[in-house]
């Protein structure tokens, strides 16, 4: 598996008004709420909801690939 950028985003501040509905499987949900615990005692936090798990993986997933695209980009220019 590709390694991430190890940049995670800091905690949201206001509410978010659009809502998301997703189905997981259970390894999936494990994972979400593995992630949870981890996110938490990354930000210091005693805990930290799933949709805070989904923000801080889209942001971190654009900025991924955001420079991958740069970076082919900058090769194909080469």
């Amino acid at each position: 598996m590709r390694q991430m950028s190890p940049k995670i985003p800091a905690p949201p501040d206001p509410p978010r008004p659009h809502t998301l509905s997703i189905r997981l499987s259970d390894e999936e949900k494990d994972d979400l709420e593995a992630t949870q615990a981890m996110l938490a005692k990354f930000w210091k936090r005693e805990k930290v909801e799933r949709a805070d798990v989904v923000r801080a993986a889209l942001a971190m997933l654009k900025a991924e690939l955001e420079a991958t695209e740069k970076g082919a980009a900058v090769a194909a220019r080469k």
